[in-house]
């Protein structure tokens, strides 16, 4: 079938797709059917990704039935941790598809809690469904998730914009509470790793930036606002793209080790950042 969907993501025929899936009778592989669908959808644009989430409602419940969608989505889900190797925005991205499926009633809001007993305990998957059923439960959440692929407000190009326009203008008021509130607002705390990034990205654009930037970190680990789980996932994605990084910004490996020392010293520094610093591939370059 991956052949017919590419071929449905050039010509939007939902139609076609559904007769192809009828003549292969074979009912067994519309799980899999349903995980390849969203897979494929989230490496491609919006407006696939908007095709993804209508060819589902479509389906549904007539070739699709809601036995194999709930099976479809369950195994996306315990796939989590294996897609976001190769698509680092997976967890937003699998929390938008699943909030809209049950939005477009694809999936009975029940979906979220029967789940959780098939998913690795501690796996991503738990983070999305966690993240969705917060999603859902804020105000005009269904009108947002409709529009969520088509210039709805949780389009992740939005979400860095307004994170990194809060981190702009912490930088030039130093009100860390406004950063804290754009958080809160956004209502997205699985990906609050790409604050961190774009956090530490600054700090390698403007180094004297570094102390004020560092103190943010701080406050927002300290208060919980960001978790240490997110603020070692941040890190992570800069320690992995630090000789890019240095590219652009050759005191990036001493910066962020700097950062690293820091953190450690004054007790925030997630437990598994330990020893993460760049002394071996990047730290070099002083």
């Amino acid at each position: 079938m991956a052949a017919a969907l590419k071929e449905f993501f050039n010509s939007a025929d939902a139609q076609e797709v559904a007769a192809r899936l009828l003549e292969l009778g074979q009912p067994g592989l519309h799980p899999l059917f349903v995980k390849q669908v969203v897979t494929l959808a989230m490496d491609r644009r919006d407006r696939e990704r908007e095709m993804a989430s209508g060819l589902l409602s479509t389906l549904h419940p007539q070739v699709v039935t809601d036995d194999q969608m709930v099976s479809g989505f369950t195994r996306l889900l315990a796939a989590a941790d294996d897609l976001v190797l190769d698509i680092p925005d997976a967890v937003h991205l699998l929390s938008l598809f699943l909030g809209r499926a049950i939005v477009d009633e694809v999936l009975p809001p029940a979906f979220l809690a029967n789940c959780l007993p098939a998913l690795p305990d501690g796996g991503l998957g738990v983070t999305v469904v966690q993240a969705t059923g917060a999603m859902l439960s804020q105000r005009h959440a269904a009108e947002r998730l409709q529009t969520c692929w088509h210039g709805g407000g949780l389009s992740l190009e939005d979400v860095r914009r307004q994170m990194r326009d809060a981190l702009d203008e912490y930088v030039m008021a130093g009100s860390s509470s406004e950063v804290a509130a754009v958080l809160q607002d956004l209502g997205l705390p699985h990906y609050h790793h790409e604050l961190v990034k774009e956090a530490v990205e600054l700090m390698f654009e403007h180094p004297d930036k570094a102390a004020q930037l560092t103190a943010l970190l701080r406050q927002l680990s300290e208060s919980g606002v960001i978790s240490s789980t997110q603020l070692a996932q941040g890190l992570t994605r800069i320690r992995n793209s630090l000789e890019d990084e240095a590219l652009d910004a050759p005191g990036a490996p001493a910066a962020f080790n700097k950062l690293l020392a820091t953190a450690a010293a004054e007790g925030w520094l997630p437990p598994e950042m330990a020893g993460s610093g760049t002394t071996s591939s990047g730290g070099g370059q002083q």
